[in-house]
This record gives structure tokens, sequence and C-alpha cells, in this order.
């Protein structure tokens, strides 16, 4: 439940799976399989000088930031991550979010999954193969009222076509930021 931190000296054969209370830090050199998994609640940091990972992991009540930009094949987010203003890009294969990621970067991903009560916040736009329309017929199941999609601050990459076929009444589209859109 506190602090890890692992040396530069320390060699990882497989994927090491750490489950971390407080703040963490890894001296490993290169990317690594190291998977750390925050547990809430409270704050905690990514201390680095490596913060290249196989899979994160933020388990609900965890607020976890760091100052150093992250790599991670496999994001599981379900508690709050902030990443620094300094991050232009995160590429990644499989990102879940149930809980809130912010990030000043491009989220460039593979598969992206924003699940209900999950929000991503990223200033300079998504570019993934969105599995969006299930997660917005997920989100609206049920409900009776006009439901809007509304995107804004960056471009759309090839994804209009995926949000026309979404179960919403209305799909809004940033045309100051996005004018190619229309």
């Amino acid at each position: 439940d506190g602090d890890i931190s692992i040396g530069a000296g320390f060699q990882v054969l497989g994927v090491l799976w750490l489950t971390c209370g407080g703040d963490f830090s890894s001296a490993l050199v290169g990317p690594t399989y190291v998977s750390p998994q925050f547990k809430g609640p409270g704050t905690q940091q990514i201390l680095g000088p490596n913060t290249s990972f196989y899979t994160i992991r933020v388990d609900p009540g965890a607020q976890v930031t760091t100052s150093l930009p992250i790599t991670s094949t496999f994001w599981d987010i379900d508690g709050d991550l902030t990443l620094p203003a300094s991050q232009s890009t995160i590429t990644a294969w499989d990102v879940k979010i149930g809980g809130n990621l912010t990030a000043s970067a491009l989220f460039d991903v593979t598969r992206l999954e924003v699940c209900v009560g999950g929000s991503l916040v990223a200033a300079q736009g998504v570019q993934a193969q969105v599995e969006l329309v299930e997660a917005i017929a997920i989100a609206t199941a049920g409900v009776k009222a006009k439901t809007a999609l509304v995107t804004y601050f960056g471009t759309l990459n090839g994804t209009l076509a995926s949000l026309q076929r979404a179960p919403v009444d209305i799909i809004g589209v940033d045309v100051v930021s996005d004018p190619k859109a229309l």
C-alpha cells in the first residue's frame, strides 16, 4: 500500500504486475513489461525516470498524476489519470476509460472504449478505430429524451462515418476547429 521504487539493476524477464498504493518510480532502461496498478483512494504520482509500461491501470478512487510523458500498450483507467502538458502524442493499442483521463496530447489509439461515466479530455484530438457507436448505444439505452453527440476542439479524423451510425438524434461538429468536417 506504499511507494514502489525499482532500481536500474533490476531485470524483468516477463510481465511484472505491481500494485501500488503510493508513488511509483522505475529506473529500468528501455521499454519494459512493467505493469503498475494504482489503488485508491488518494493522490499518487508516477515519478520515473522510466515511464514506459506494458499496462497501466488506475483503479476507482485513485488519482494519478505525472510530469513525465507515459507510454503504455494497454491502458485501463477507472480512476483519474492526468498526463503532462509536455506530452504531445499518446500512442497505444487498447484503451479503456471508466474514470477520467486528461491529456493535452493527441490521442492516437487502435482501440478506444469510453465506458458509461468515463471521460477522455484530449486537447489535441483523438485518432482511433473507436468503438464509439457501441459505447453510445450502451450510454443511451432506455433514454426517452432526444440525445446528442457533440464533438469539440479537434478533427474527426475519419470518424464521421462511424458517428453517423450512432444511435443519437443530433450530431454536433465543432466547425471552427474542424471546418473540413462539413
